[in-house]
């Protein structure tokens, strides 16, 4: 088991004689070959994969990770008074719920900071295929 920030197709590929025959990941739905995730969810990651496909970027690891943090950022900024203090930029995320990621439907009010625990998801990367495929729904029930 082990988390989205080592959910990359170069990196499985780079391992691949050596990761277990199951391996599985947690974390976010934005590149996992189809993932149940809410609509909302869809579309998010259809603005991240255009977007990082115009700068020439894969939708994988690192740069989709980022993501999601960056636009609730960019969103808290456009909420909170020019040059806010750190205060008034948390204050503002800890309320913050039901936005749309590219991984999750993110919900900060039940202070956790990341925001996505009942929407993430578990993947499991097909060798066979080279991607990740969804191994549950968000929230932790097994996909079929």
């Amino acid at each position: 088991l082990s988390n989205s920030v080592n959910e990359t197709a170069d990196q499985m590929q780079q391992v691949k004689d050596v990761l277990p025959r199951d391996i599985n990941f947690v974390g976010g739905a934005s590149w996992v070959v189809g993932a149940h995730v809410p609509p909302a969810v869809v579309k998010q990651q259809e603005i991240m994969r255009k977007a990082l496909a115009g700068a020439g970027l894969p939708t994988n690891g690192g740069y989709a990770a980022t993501w999601d943090i960056t636009s609730v950022l960019i969103d808290a900024l456009r909420h909170v008074p020019e040059n806010p203090t750190a205060q008034q930029v948390r204050a503002y995320i800890s309320h913050l719920y039901n936005f749309p990621g590219a991984n999750v439907i993110y919900d900060f009010r039940f202070g956790q900071q990341s925001g996505a625990l009942e929407s993430s998801i578990v993947a499991r990367w097909d060798a066979a295929h080279a991607r990740f495929e969804p191994a549950s729904y968000p929230g932790g029930r097994p996909a079929e």
